[in-house]
């Protein structure tokens, strides 16, 4: 099971393998969360999933992508299930033990047979390269059966009433045996006995930052010329596994069984071999606008991605941002919090502007924002409108009496 945030990298196992002297067709299959009875159907695939040594990546996650997915290869099949969440699941910022603090938190024990822990993600890649910048994983709360604990104290004869005050119906135990990774603490398929119990309750997920420092340097990777279908195999390999090396430039260089070279190209310039299989390019950068009432909160979130897992960086307008100037210069009112969203918590008619986010020197997506008047502005703007109306309405009155009191003209006898 995988709980995500909204903006963040799902990667969903594939944990069926199929016999080397078969070949079978990978198949992804979904069906939304509830009911559980739904049926499956093939996996629509979008500009953001990208499928890596059978696993499946989605980048970018948003709320729709929460269900229920296959993996299939023959008549095997294995499931996982994603669950989505966004400002609803709190979270804490920590350091690794390299820094000052504050840590992650520790393992705890809720009872003789459950786990509470913190589910890590893998690093991010560094926000920049050649100078310091930033990486970042995501922490969720899971809860666990912890199965040595309970068999050892099953042995000694525990007594489970005296120690603890959570127990688990046999419904709960087939539900973390299903999910034996754990199941998070705020998932909707947990009882609603352990979600509300206090501890629970109280410990957050958490998201750990970290400062990072990589350079550029070229990767050559070769692949021989040998019969078609071991030279393809081979390049791909080679391909596949230099793809996540951070911040290299990729030469792939093709030679002969003499190791002459016959061909190279630049992977990192868009130049693929025709011995590689070329991976999937990513998205045009995604366009959305926003419209925000005058003096509201909104958090703006980046709309697309560069299919890498990569920290975001904002620019206003064609200037690059640096969180702590913007947090500074604001007085708070604008920040980037550590999910590397956008966030106004006063929105003034000067936020009217273009805010495009990029990985690296790639350009994800860009949000035009549009400030409209509030509903406390349209009410000022209207007692003026009426004392205005008031005060032209008593001087036409005013002007009226006048009138209404001047003396008739005087008549002349003519001679």
């Amino acid at each position: 099971m995988v709980m995500a945030y909204v903006g963040a990298v799902a990667r969903l196992p594939c944990s069926v393998c199929a016999p080397p002297d078969e070949r079978h067709i990978l198949v992804w299959m979904y069906a939304e969360l509830l009911p559980v009875n739904k049926t499956f159907k093939p996996l629509q695939h979008n500009a953001r999933t990208v499928l890596e040594h059978n696993h499946l990546q989605i980048y970018n996650v948003k709320i729709e992508d929460a269900g229920m997915y296959r993996c299939q290869i023959g008549d095997s099949n294995s499931l996982a299930v994603l669950e989505v969440v966004d400002s609803d699941e709190k979270y804490s910022v920590v350091k690794p033990s390299t820094s000052r603090g504050p840590y992650e938190s520790p393992p705890y024990s809720l009872s003789y047979d459950l786990m509470m822990f913190t589910s890590w993600s893998p690093w991010s890649e560094c926000s920049v390269c050649g100078k310091v910048g930033r990486r970042r994983r995501y922490g969720i709360c899971f809860l666990k059966l912890d199965n040595r604990e309970r068999a050892r104290r099953t042995n000694d004869n525990y007594n489970t009433e005296e120690n603890s005050n959570i127990s688990l119906d046999n419904n709960a135990i087939q539900l973390f045996e299903t999910f034996p990774e754990g199941i998070p603490c705020r998932s909707r398929f947990l009882p609603s006995s352990l979600r509300e119990v206090a501890a629970i309750q109280q410990r957050t997920s958490e998201i750990m930052i970290a400062l990072c420092k990589v350079w550029y340097f070229y990767m050559i990777t070769t692949a021989a010329l040998m019969p078609h279908s071991t030279q393809t195999r081979m390049g791909n390999i080679l391909f596949d596994w230099f793809r996540g090396v951070t911040c290299e430039a990729i030469i792939f260089k093709v030679r002969s069984t003499k190791g002459i070279v016959l061909e190279t190209a630049n992977n990192t310039a868009g130049i693929y071999s025709v011995h590689q299989v070329l991976p999937k390019q990513p998205p045009l950068p995604a366009r959305d606008t926003i419209f925000a009432s005058f003096g509201h909160h909104i958090t703006i979130n980046c709309p697309g991605t560069t299919l890498a897992d990569v920290p975001i960086t904002w620019r206003f307008g064609t200037k690059t941002v640096v969180p702590r100037d913007v947090d500074k210069a604001s007085g708070g009112r604008m920040y980037i919090n550590s999910r590397d969203q956008l966030v106004i918590t006063k929105v003034l008619y000067r936020d009217a502007n273009v805010y495009s986010c990029w990985q690296r020197a790639a350009q994800s997506g860009a949000v035009a924002l549009h400030v409209r008047r509030g509903a406390a502005r349209v009410s000022s703007r209207a007692r003026a409108l009426l004392l205005a109306l008031v005060a032209l309405a008593a001087a036409l009155l005013a002007l009226a009496h006048r009138l209404g009191h001047r003396p008739p003209p005087t008549a002349y006898a003519v001679a």
